[in-house]
């Protein structure tokens, strides 16, 4: 199996100020909210996933610290991202699960979930941040990148997809 690509933000100075466009608020989201954030995460993956695989991967996993959900007017989870700690490195947050239901898709909403992670680990006393891709997510490296996550060569099939990729 071909391992994810991974980026590292090496510190998390200077973040941009979390200004959502208008209609849409952020929340911390609870247990009781799996249905709805299953529901967003495989909208926008594309899986089946639902109430028990959120229950079990972000609400049960004692890595996750929180799961940040932006919600619609209508009330409807529009996107979703995953703060989680990593064990052996307590200053480095880990960015998991950034998705949008296509519906809401061209709102940079992904780019905000993302960037209200990291302002998370921030108020959590993390220092950097580090994230795993794959190839074909062209639109989520983009966004990545703008938000200060630079390719981190850990594997060593990694120079040639960043290359193929760039």
């Amino acid at each position: 199996m071909t391992p994810q690509l991974r980026m590292k933000r090496d510190d998390l100075l200077g973040l941009p100020a979390l200004d959502l466009p208008a209609g849409y608020r952020l929340e911390r989201a609870t247990a009781e909210q799996a249905p709805e954030v299953g529901a967003c995460a495989g909208a926008a993956f594309g899986e089946p996933w639902g109430e028990e695989w959120a229950r079990k991967t972000l609400f049960e996993d004692p890595t996750v610290d929180s799961v940040l959900v932006i919600r619609a007017e209508d009330g409807q989870i529009a996107a979703t991202a995953t703060a989680r700690s990593i064990p052996d490195r307590p200053e480095v947050g880990y960015v998991h699960f950034v998705g949008t239901r296509p519906e809401h898709t061209g709102r940079a909403l992904g780019y905000l979930a993302t960037l209200a992670v990291l302002h998370e680990f921030v108020r959590l006393g993390k220092t950097s941040a580090v994230l795993d891709t794959d190839d074909h997510r062209t639109a989520a490296i983009k966004t990545y990148r703008r938000l200060g996550f630079e390719p981190w060569m850990t594997d060593p099939s990694h120079p040639d997809r960043w290359a193929a990729i760039a």
